[in-house]
């Protein structure tokens, strides 16, 4: 009911709004999926800034980024938008102040662009440019934010900071609202390098006061290069650490000798391990504020009982690769190479191509029970390797339906103590028997076209 002093205040207010040149419609306050009347405008209600974008035929709010108390004072306010990119949109549920992981997107994501879960099957040929759109909308949208990156980098790897800064602040930005480390240093390093590389990371564990020896991670180190008889020959992969008493991030980036990592280099693949390993620390960064479980020994450990492998290592190439790669055509040409790669001679559970095969390999991985009980947290495991390929598609088509904010919204709802089921209810709207059986026809579909090679 409003009673005749609220409704002055109320023509007042709308007065206001029509006098800034915000239109009746638009005076509205703005949610996620509400229509709106002028594309390429943007209006802040509830300390989220959402713009007008086309959504088929319509036009609509988009999901909305946090913006500082200072911007969101008025409880509306349009203006000029810097980008029209259409993204999927959310719902208007509220946030939960109280979670331990905080999401600043509304749950669960509403389905309204190119591929949705019903379609997916049929229009799976649009899930990676979609994607990859996704992936540039949302770092465009967001503001940005300061992580302290320390980056050290051997006297003979063939790369500088230059080229890995700016993919870590992208991912940073794009990210912006959900926990993340308080610092990130990482340490890059080829062959050559790989005993200066420990040298190094003593030095850093003794400047930081590690509670346990930094030597004790060094056999970490090695797991990223090919050692024979205690020589590193060559480099390749990388590895996130999470260190006891610790919120900050730290990875090891092995490099291939020669340019792969440098400017000159036409192959960006191998260099998309920058933003990969950078997934993984956010991964970890949303238990921050929760125990280490009974019998763990670190955040990581604990993180690996909350998704399945084929999402830690899916989520980070879905991420990594279109963030890292802001190039279309060239983005597609690493995408296609890391979902078509095989696992060798490892078994594993895939038996065929079929959806039904695709939806047991996603719904059968045993989590983690802690480090004596890993699951599929083995990365000998044909399954555990599967991730960087089969995982990837998976993941990918989630960053196609719902953005990719609502990958890491699934780890955000396990941090705060959701099984992997009620988070994918949460953050999708649908059950996660649903979600699996429509990924395995969207996976089913996909690789007919593009197997896996041996």
């Amino acid at each position: 009911m409003i009673n005749q002093r609220n409704a002055v205040i109320l023509a007042i207010t709308l007065t206001a709004l029509t006098s800034n040149g915000v239109s009746p419609a638009n005076a509205t306050t703005p949610s996620a999926g509400k229509s709106c009347a002028k594309a390429g405008t943007s209006a802040i209600a509830n300390s989220m800034k959402f713009t007008c974008v086309n959504s088929g035929k319509k036009l609509i709010w988009n999901t909305g980024t946090k913006v500082s108390p200072a911007q969101s004072n008025s409880p509306s306010r349009t203006t000029p938008a810097t980008s029209t990119a259409s993204a999927p949109t959310q719902s208007t549920a509220p946030m939960k102040t109280e979670l331990k992981a905080p999401i600043p997107i509304a749950l669960p994501v509403t389905q309204t662009g190119a591929v949705t879960f019903a379609n997916g099957a049929t229009e799976f040929a649009k899930i990676p440019e979609t994607a990859w759109n996704n992936v540039q909308s949302a770092v465009a949208a967001n503001e940005s934010v300061k992580v302290p990156i320390t980056l050290h980098i051997g006297p003979n790897t063939n790369t500088t900071e230059d080229l890995m800064t700016p993919a870590i602040n992208r991912e940073f930005k794009m990210f912006n609202g959900f926990m993340l480390p308080p610092s990130y240093t990482a340490v890059t390093y080829s062959a050559a390098d790989e005993p200066w590389a420990e040298k190094k990371w003593i030095e850093i564990g003794t400047k930081a006061k590690f509670q346990n020896d930094p030597a004790h991670y060094i056999n970490h180190m090695h797991d990223t290069c090919n050692i024979e008889n205690n020589v590193a020959k060559e480099c390749y992969g990388g590895y996130t650490t999470t260190i006891p008493g610790s919120d900050a991030a730290y990875v090891f980036y092995g490099v291939q000798n020669g340019n792969y990592w440098s400017a000159s280099s036409n192959n960006l693949g191998p260099m998309t391990q920058v933003a990969h390993e950078l997934t993984h620390t956010i991964q970890f960064a949303q238990f921050i504020k929760v125990p280490v479980h009974a019998g763990d020994n670190t955040k990581s450990d604990t993180a690996h009982r909350g998704y399945p492998c084929w999402f830690a290592e899916g989520q980070a190439n879905a991420i990594g690769i279109p963030l890292f790669i802001t190039s279309l055509p060239a983005f597609l040409n690493a995408r296609d190479d890391s979902i078509t790669r095989g696992v060798g001679n490892r078994s594993t559970s895939l038996t065929d191509y079929s959806a039904a095969s695709f939806t047991k390999f996603l719904t059968g991985q045993k989590l983690s029970n802690g480090p004596e009980n890993a699951g599929c947290y083995n990365p000998s495991n044909g399954d555990y390797q599967l991730g960087y390929s089969v995982g990837y598609a998976a993941a990918e088509a989630l960053v196609a339906i719902g953005g990719p904010q609502s990958t890491m919204a699934l780890v955000a709802r396990t941090a705060d103590g959701d099984t992997w089921e009620q988070a994918f209810e949460k953050v999708y709207g649908i059950s996660w028997s649903e979600g699996a059986t429509a990924l395995g026809k969207i996976l089913a579909a996909e690789y007919a076209i593009k197997p896996l090679r041996n």
